[in-house]
């Protein structure tokens, strides 16, 4: 078999992977929520991150991108986000600056940057961000 397809195969395992995690921390963030109340920004984050894996959402204003191991979209879908659900965007932004499950969203140079695989893949936006 080519090597090029396995490790295609590879990766797509691994994108499904990553997306169930993220489900699975959607349903618990969901039943937290039935629980106490009112959505948090963290709730918002997630939210966005499921979006951009699944490539659509009501809140992305753009496609979803890929570029090597990260998906990119507009940072507009903070603001839509925010007039959604309520929530301060100055508080969504602060909380992109915080600590996250992966994976982990950034928002740099009106983007919304989601690495999708380790931590130093969002090096290679920087001359094209």
């Amino acid at each position: 078999m080519n090597t090029a397809l396995v490790q295609l195969k590879l990766r797509e395992r691994q994108l499904q992977d990553e997306l169930e995690q993220v489900w699975a921390s959607m349903d618990s963030m969901l039943e937290a929520h039935e629980v106490r109340g009112p959505i948090t920004p963290i709730l918002v984050i997630n939210t966005l991150k499921l979006m951009m894996l699944e490539g659509y959402g009501d809140w992305l204003v753009t496609p979803v991108e890929r570029t090597g191991n990260v998906l990119v979209t507009s940072a507009e879908a903070l603001k839509v986000s925010s007039e959604e659900t309520g929530i301060c965007p100055y508080l969504l932004r602060g909380t992109l600056s915080r600590a996250q499950r992966r994976p982990v969203l950034v928002c740099r140079d009106g983007k919304l940057i989601l690495r999708v695989e380790g931590e130093s893949s969002v090096g290679c936006l920087k001359g094209t961000a």
